[in-house]
């Protein structure tokens, strides 16, 4: 019975959101309730017919749109010119309250380049601006239809998303479940969703996987000492730091980051010590200091390591290694394919056993992650 109120909990909350969708497309809600809704429902509220015709009848309603419902209208493929213009325009009016307009726009496949290059001039030459701008000014100095460096932005678009998902909507773990795939050996470290499960899970998960960790693993060995050691006195996400370190190629030298130096005496004391975390870190790891394995008999068998990381929650990391992997179901990656997180997308993209028609519909995804996945574009390097 102790379970029986937070189940009833949870019920509640999905009641609350079922109700909530359906408002969102009822053509009798008043606009200012669609206002509202529209930061959680975006899509469904720019589908309804009231507000569409309010938006255009009522210029002061299309004003007021919300940051969700701008950055929805340019998820589009082919990419809606007018929506990117006008996305483009209510983020030049209010650039500190359309975070998430910034990273549809630069997170979408066919962005121009011009504008990248213009709305990247915008990032702070010698800091790290840890939101979509970094996602612009690195595609800036890629070519056009270029998608290098798409797995290590899964770190901080994924970061990004969780702060807006619904409440219950958490990245989980399933530790067995990824380290019973290590300990199989389906995985390897290098795998760009291993560094993902690696980033937001928790110590014990990290514990585990890095007790698999081999020679040709110290990009994940470095990536995870960085996102982990100690005081970071600039307050950007860690994910941010791993990100720029992976596309710059220096995950293992910290030091190397040009655009997370120090401004102040104390910042750099601070950096110090946490450069030195990091490479202590790694030299730890260098010389066999790595934790147990976890017995055989304590491994749970592979068939049901899958069955625990595809039931792992939407956001799950053992959930996107495993979609990630060859021995996926089928079924799995089909209904993943269509998820509303750009990373779920790319993880399904990445599967080297995925079927010839569904990467080809991938590759044509309106997110340069999820595109540059199926296309096998170089995942980490920036040029």
């Amino acid at each position: 019975m102790s379970g029986q109120p937070k189940y009833l909990a949870i019920a509640g909350r999905a009641r609350r959101y079922r109700a909530e969708r359906r408002e969102a497309s009822d053509p009798a809600t008043p606009i200012d309730r669609l206002l509202k809704l529209g930061e959680r429902w975006p899509g469904h509220v720019l589908a309804n017919p009231a507000w569409q015709l309010a938006a255009v009848a009522d210029g002061a309603v299309a004003r007021r749109v919300t940051d969700a419902m701008v950055a929805e209208s340019v998820k589009t493929v082919p990419l809606d010119d007018l929506a990117c213009i006008r996305a483009s325009d209510a983020w030049f009016d209010s650039s500190g309250t359309k975070e998430q307009t910034m990273f549809a726009l630069a997170s979408h496949a066919d962005a121009p380049l011009s504008w990248l290059r213009s709305i990247s001039i915008h990032a702070p030459p010698n800091r790290c601006a840890a939101n979509g701008l970094e996602i612009a000014l690195h595609r800036s100095r890629l070519g056009a239809g270029d998608f290098r460096g798409w797995a290590a932005a899964a770190l901080p678009t994924l970061s990004h998303s969780l702060r807006h998902a619904v409440p219950n909507a958490l990245v989980l773990q399933r530790d067995e479940a990824l380290v019973a795939f290590l300990h199989h050996g389906v995985v390897d470290l290098d795998q760009p969703f291993a560094l993902v499960a690696g980033i937001f899970g928790s110590p014990s998960l990290r514990d585990g996987m890095l007790a698999f960790a081999r020679e040709g693993d110290v990009r994940w060995v470095a990536a995870i000492a960085t996102a982990n050691s100690g005081y970071d006195p600039f307050g950007e996400p860690s994910e941010w730091r791993v990100c720029t370190a992976l596309w710059e190629g220096v995950v293992d030298h910290p030091r190397a980051l040009r655009r997370f130096g120090a401004r102040t005496f104390a910042e750099g004391m601070a950096l110090g010590m946490r450069n030195q975390a990091t490479m202590a870190a790694i030299e730890k790891w260098r010389c066999g200091d790595l934790p147990r394995r976890p017995l055989p008999e304590q491994v749970m068998p592979l068939d049901d390591a899958i069955l625990a990381a595809a039931c792992s929650g939407p956001r799950s990391g053992a959930l996107m290694v495993l979609l990630s992997l060859p021995l996926c179901p089928i079924g799995l990656l089909r209904m993943h394919a269509r998820s509303e997180e750009p990373c779920v997308r790319a993880a399904v993209a990445s599967n080297p056993a995925l079927p010839a028609a569904m990467r080809e519909r991938l590759a044509r995804d309106w997110h340069w992650i999820v595109r540059g996945a199926a296309l096998g574009h170089e995942p980490w390097r920036g040029p």
